[in-house]
């Protein structure tokens, strides 16, 4: 959560130059959504990123799509910038 939250203090700065605020609000709205699953379904506020795994991802899709009501799409964009973040690190 960590360096979701610093990835996303460093996108609120390039706000107009490199990405649109849409983008940030969407990246901001995917860590609650993380943050959320973290709580519900592991009962913590952070895990170690080398314990994300398939599972945790297809356990956030479900997370979207069934308590968020987030369409298939929508859901997806959700998984694909949290795997950004989990990309950026290796």
């Amino acid at each position: 959560m960590e360096i979701f939250d610093e990835h996303n203090s460093q996108m609120e700065r390039l706000i107009g130059k490199d990405f649109a605020l849409g983008t940030y609000k969407r990246y901001h709205t995917t860590l609650s959504h993380v943050a959320e699953h973290l709580k519900e379904e592991y009962h913590v506020l952070d895990i170690p990123i080398s314990n994300v795994n398939l599972n945790f991802i297809e356990g956030l899709e479900y997370l979207l799509k069934t308590a968020k009501a987030c369409n298939h799409n929508s859901s997806l964009k959700y998984v694909n910038n949290f795997k950004k973040i989990v990309r950026f690190l290796f």
